[in-house]
């Protein structure tokens, strides 16, 4: 969705999605008072209008204008996106999980939405339903560093730690010099009773990154434990 193709209106062209918010309400608000703007510039207005109230932190005034603008065009993914993330800030997740999920029938390819339905499914405390959408996102982008890593990440929740071991590896693999991973790999890895290995991992992360208070904390704890 942007301005120059998802609009008839050349009124609306200038708008700059990533403009100042005050500005963009205000010409939104002028816009829609037209009596001649069609259903297109309509949405496209409400939806410009409920991202910079979003922007500002008006939840409700962001809600009601993505809803409008779902009313004149509801599969759009950006729309139902924006109101997904809304009313998980309002603490309305079934009513994000419907946009999130809505938003993935559209476009099953949509990693915004399967981002946005995989962390609410972690909040809600749904470790399985959450990997599953995680699972897409590493299908998407099988390069990505971060996907293996957040595969990784849901499985400590179900005590996987093979699973969340061989995941943080492939994310190390691909992006070594990131000591999160390491340190991750590290407490799997120690979950798995390779004390040595965690060790190394640890000290590796610290390596890295010598402020890395949760490695220095692991590292710290594995030593009392171990007597080293």
């Amino acid at each position: 969705l942007n301005a120059e193709t998802a609009v008839n209106g050349t009124w609306l062209l200038c708008i700059n999605l990533d403009g100042e918010p005050l500005q963009q309400i205000e010409f939104c608000e002028e816009a829609l008072k037209d009596q001649n703007i069609n259903e297109t510039d309509r949405a496209f207005a409400l939806f410009v209008r409920g991202k910079a109230y979003q922007g500002l932190g008006k939840s409700e005034e962001a809600i009601a204008d993505f809803g409008e603008s779902l009313k004149l065009n509801p599969d759009v993914l950006a729309v139902l996106l924006r109101s997904g993330e809304v009313f998980r800030d309002l603490g309305k997740p079934d009513l994000a999980m419907a946009d999130f999920n809505r938003a993935i029938e559209v476009d099953p390819d949509y990693a915004p939405a399967l981002t946005g339905k995989a962390a609410l499914l972690m909040e809600l405390a749904q470790f399985t339903e959450a990997l599953a959408a995680i699972e897409k996102l590493v299908q998407l982008s099988p390069d990505d560093s971060y996907k293996y890593s957040a595969r990784g990440r849901i499985p400590l929740f179900l005590q996987k730690w093979r699973y969340a071991s061989n995941n943080f590896a492939k994310a190390i693999a691909l992006q070594p010099q990131e000591p999160v991973y390491w340190n991750n790999h590290g407490y799997s890895t120690e979950m798995l009773g390779d004390v040595e290995g965690a060790r190394a991992d640890y000290e590796k992360a610290l390596s890295l990154d010598p402020s890395f208070d949760l490695a220095k904390k692991n590292l710290d704890a594995l030593n009392a434990k171990t007597k080293k």
